[in-house]
């Protein structure tokens, strides 16, 4: 008779661990994985820090990279081509054999010279481990704020990949 609660704790405990391989949410299947939304966030800095605000922003919850950018300031009319580097985290490259996509929604200060960014158009390089993508920008009108852009991307180890697909990342613009 006691050994039926017994049986049933390793049982749970069974069922948790298999689910539960991977801190971050994501789930193995075969040498793909995608990055669960809404999975838990790394540590991250106390909130009164100076760069809790900068980790916020350069990492979603649950992510496997972060985004290097730098502002950018063109007039109106002017073209200019911006950079943003997706890092991966330690241990993980930039996929160069996956068909990276990055979208960039204009805004009313500056727009994308190209619909789609991709691996194919020539737009998504690597550097190393990082995944590098330039953007041809126009500038509209006069005005200061993100440009978004939606990305699907992915990054490996050497045992599996993570596809990370609808990503929203940011790209501050100044058009003077």
């Amino acid at each position: 008779m006691r050994l039926l609660p017994l049986t049933v704790a390793v049982a749970v405990v069974t069922l948790l661990s298999v689910g539960c391989d991977d801190k971050r949410g994501s789930t193995p299947v075969a040498s793909t994985v995608t990055a669960a939304a809404g999975a838990a966030a790394p540590a991250t800095p106390r909130p009164d820090s100076p760069v809790a605000a900068a980790v916020a922003a350069a990492a979603p919850a649950g992510s496997r990279y972060t985004v290097e950018t730098s502002p950018v300031t063109l007039t109106v009319g002017g073209k200019q081509t911006a950079v943003i580097r997706v890092q991966p985290e330690k241990g993980l490259k930039f996929n160069k054999d996956f068909p990276s996509k990055f979208v960039v929604t204009a805004a009313k200060h500056a727009s994308c010279d190209k619909p789609a960014l991709s691996k194919s158009g020539g737009d998504v390089k690597m550097d190393g481990k990082t995944g590098v993508v330039t953007i041809p920008l126009t500038g509209l009108a006069a005005g200061t704020g993100p440009l978004t852009i939606q990305a699907s991307f992915s990054v490996c180890s050497d045992e599996q990949c993570y596809v990370l697909r609808g990503e929203m990342l940011t790209l501050p613009v100044t058009v003077k």
